[in-house]
């Protein structure tokens, strides 16, 4: 018997005699890496829901908000202008207070309407006369408050009122558009609508204030004033308007 043959001989006594305990460990460490992958699992979703579960920072929110009422703005914007042939979105005026932000302002026949667009989700609760309106998340476990979107657009109102001068009888609307999903916990003021009623709010208005000359005369006296400065004097001016008015609000509740 040459040596090949003893080593295969030895090797098949071998395991003859010790496969039991071969498949005893083999089927051990099968088990116990089962066990291990379970365990990995389980702390990576453990993990991951620690992560889901740890609250934003201001900043974060603040981020959250402005990328939210963008994306809300692109759309009113985008109904807007396959519909209407003068319009300015995303643009500042003059105010009393310095320089406000206004997000649609749309000639609509003869009237100039001053949209206040809000992108928001959850339940909303408020009224007309209320200085914040309530946005209350999941199963009311989350609220927040809000201006009340009414209010903040008779600013912009009067900025566009401003502009056109003391002596222009061209009527200006105040018009607040919810985009999203939000549902509204009380009867909406005639004035607060969701995107879906803007065609019909508009032709109503159109209605209301046929078409005049001197409402196509007044607009590109108001696209002037708000083209008076280069943007990015007039955003930081707004930057510094809200830092007045968040300033005064602080000291007075202080």
């Amino acid at each position: 018997m040459d040596l090949d043959q003893m080593v295969d001989k030895a090797f098949a006594q071998a395991i003859s005699q010790y496969w039991p305990f071969l498949i005893v460990i083999l089927v051990f460490a099968l088990l116990k890496g089962l066990l291990t992958g379970k365990r990995s699992r389980k702390r990576t979703r453990k993990g991951s829901t620690r992560a889901r579960n740890v609250p934003k920072t201001d900043e974060e929110k603040d981020y959250d908000r402005r990328l939210a009422g963008v994306a809300g703005e692109l759309k009113v914007r985008t109904f807007i202008e396959r519909r209407y042939a003068n319009s300015m979105h995303d643009t500042y005026l003059p105010s009393k207070s310095g320089v406000t932000q206004i997000d649609h302002i749309v000639l609509v026949a003869g009237a100039i309407v001053v949209i206040e667009t809000k992108n928001y989700g959850g339940l909303i609760i408020g009224d007309e006369r209320g200085q914040k309106w309530t946005q209350v998340m999941g199963r009311g476990a989350a609220r927040s408050s809000f201006m009340n979107p009414i209010h903040q657009n008779v600013g912009h109102v009067s900025a566009v009122k401003m502009a056109l001068g003391a002596d222009a009888a061209v009527p200006v609307q105040n018009l607040v558009v919810f985009v999203g999903d939000a549902k509204f916990g009380r009867p909406l003021p005639g004035n607060v609508i969701v995107l879906p009623d803007l065609g019909r709010k508009l032709e109503q208005i159109a209605q209301e204030h046929p078409a005049a000359d001197h409402a196509k005369d007044v607009w590109p006296m108001l696209c002037s004033h708000c083209l008076a400065k280069p943007r990015p004097v007039l955003e930081a001016e707004h930057r510094e308007t809200l830092a007045r008015r968040s300033g005064y609000r602080h000291s007075k509740a202080t």
